[in-house]
């Protein structure tokens, strides 16, 4: 607001020294207009005084030469001197004018912008009301100055206010940074613990449900014997025969651990006086007596030819049927291939005609994940006793090949002694 006051006066002193040189050459050119004016006129009066002095001479009748010179010239002098008033009077009302129109600008600085105390009492009417309105225009500059003050204090203040805003927001990101880690780790601590939870629920309910497989199959097993035991009570007396309970995957208790064995004396195979005979379609590695071990020798390897239709075949010889009620396979690989996925269990009494006692598709109960790995089937309750029990072979193995590869069998049931 100083720098525009300022301004205004600058422009303000520009224009009253303006018009002070133009008044100043005004009044030079009126006072060399009169210098000029008395000049002719005081050569107007010489020629006057001189016509006269003529006339007194010569009579008023008289002419002469001279005369008539001299009112020539008094003429034209008269002429030239009514010709200067003229401009003189031109000059004189533009001088008037020109004071009229701009006379309340012809003060200096000082008296244009001096107090109301120093003002002068008996100013010219345009005066004042140039002075009113200098006054007001200060005013508004004094009002706009303090309100520019009073924005200059509100915006420093308004910046304070959002400096500290900015350092509250800060604050605020900082501590929301750390509450949401906390947070974050605290939810990762829960979730860790409903996924310890959460296992611990899956293992129970894993374990619930092998229970009650377990349960389930022990119900059959025993439901099995029962019933097993009811159809032997209806068997006549020389047809009695002894039950082999199943417990575990090879737990020596099966018919063909007790066969194969000299009468149980000895804990070794006797191939010369054993009283069970197993054969095979076709040798690949191994032999086929290598079904009768309870217990399989690391390294070996016992399968039959890549041959479809592929079989192993256990008889009981004519002594003995079984009614069977379980019964156990090995796989014959120490590594996991080749594992037996599509087979039938059959059985027969004299070889030729065979019954379907069991039937596997894509089963996958000798493919868990471990060396010479066993599995155990149960047997329909009405199922008949035979003499010859039958692997054969219905689909291709795990190897996407035919071949069964076996390392031991074992059956379960009552086993029939037939009287001579």
């Amino acid at each position: 607001m100083k720098k525009k006051l300022k301004d205004s006066l600058e422009k303000c002193q520009a224009q009253t020294k303006d018009k002070d040189v133009l008044l100043k050459k005004m009044r030079l050119e009126n006072k060399r207009l009169h210098e000029q004016s008395n000049a002719e006129r005081s050569k107007c009066d010489t020629l006057s005084e001189e016509v006269r002095r003529l006339k007194e001479i010569s009579g008023p009748d008289e002419s002469c030469s001279r005369c008539a010179t001299s009112r020539d010239e008094r003429a034209s002098a008269m002429t030239e001197i009514q010709t200067l008033r003229k401009e003189i009077q031109e000059l004189n009302k533009g001088i008037t004018k020109i004071n009229k129109d701009y006379q309340p600008n012809t003060q200096t600085p000082h008296e244009w912008h001096q107090s109301p105390q120093e003002k002068p009492i008996n100013l010219p009417h345009e005066h004042k009301k140039v002075e009113n309105k200098h006054q007001e225009e200060i005013k508004y500059l004094q009002a706009e100055n303090k309100r520019l003050e009073y924005l200059d204090k509100s915006k420093k203040k308004l910046e304070q206010d959002l400096l500290k805003s900015q350092r509250d927001l800060k604050k605020l990101k900082k501590d929301f940074a750390c509450e949401k880690e906390r947070m974050k780790k605290e939810i990762e601590a829960k979730d860790d613990l409903l996924e310890l939870k959460l296992k611990d629920e899956t293992h129970m309910s894993n374990e619930n449900y092998s229970l009650r497989e377990k349960l389930k199959e022990e119900i059959s097993k025993s439901s099995n014997l029962k019933k097993e035991v009811h159809r032997l009570r209806l068997t006549p007396k020389e047809m009695q025969g002894q039950i082999y309970s199943y417990s575990e995957d090879f737990d020596k208790r099966g018919v063909v651990y007790h066969l194969a064995r000299i009468y149980g004396k000895t804990s070794q195979v006797n191939p010369s006086s054993t009283q069970i005979v197993v054969t095979r379609s076709s040798d690949r590695e191994g032999h086929a007596e290598d079904l009768l071990q309870n217990q399989v020798k690391p390294g070996t390897v016992s399968g039959t030819k890549d041959k479809e239709g592929s079989s192993w075949c256990v008889d009981l010889t004519e002594k003995y049927v079984l009614f069977l009620t379980h019964y156990t396979l090995r796989h014959g690989c120490e590594k996991r291939l080749s594992v037996l996925l599509n087979w039938r269990l059959e059985g027969s009494l004299d070889g030729r005609r065979w019954t379907t006692l069991k039937k596997h598709e894509d089963d996958q109960g000798l493919k868990k994940d471990r060396r010479y790995c066993t599995c155990t089937w149960p047997i329909n309750a009405n199922s008949n006793a035979f003499r010859y029990f039958r692997i054969f072979q219905t689909g291709k193995n795990s190897s996407d090949r035919f071949g069964i590869f076996l390392s031991g069998m074992e059956m379960y049931g009552v086993l029939i002694e037939k009287s001579s």
